[in-house]
Parts: C-alpha cells; structure tokens; sequence
C-alpha cells in the first residue's frame, strides 16, 4: 500500500481513498480525511470507527479539508448530516 500526499491511500472497505483517519476516545468521534472530489460508503465508515471503538458516536468526514458528511449516532440509530448541501443552500440564499 503506497501513500500519496496529495491523493490518500486506497481503502477497500470504504471504496475510497483517505488522507487521514483520526479517532478521539474521550469523544468516541472518528475523522476521515478525504481527497478534493472523493466521498465515502457510509456503512464502511461506520464500520472503520467501530472497528476501533464499538461505543463509536458520530464519523465525521472531510473532503480537502472541508467538513463534508457526518454520521451521528442517537440511540440506536444513525443519521446523517450533509454539511456540503446545508453549505449550498445558504449559499444560494445569500
């Protein structure tokens, strides 16, 4: 597995590449950091944060930087957050 700085490391179970995965157990809140233009299998990021941590309560992921999507767990349910779409939309209200 060759890592490339500008484009991540190719991850089978999440059908995309990632540049950076950060977990914080005080918090139980997974970061994916995508490459500009990639997106990620939600039930394969839930799986990756879980993998680490079964109490997992949200995965946040990043495309170039920029908070993307998060999956956040409530109860025994998880939601999703689309944070680029609540972007757009403000955006074109402004």
């Amino acid at each position: 597995m060759k890592y490339d700085p500008d484009d991540g490391v190719w991850i089978e179970s999440l059908y995309t590449r990632i540049k950076l995965f950060v977990y914080s157990f005080e918090t139980r809140v997974a970061e994916l950091y995508l490459p500009y233009g990639c997106c990620v299998d939600m039930r394969g990021a839930i799986a990756m944060g879980k993998k680490l941590d079964s109490q997992v309560r949200r995965v946040n992921t990043y495309a170039d930087y920029l908070l993307d999507i998060s999956y956040v767990k409530e109860g025994n349910e998880w939601f999703v957050i689309d944070h680029r779409y609540m972007r757009e939309q403000k955006a074109m209200s402004s």
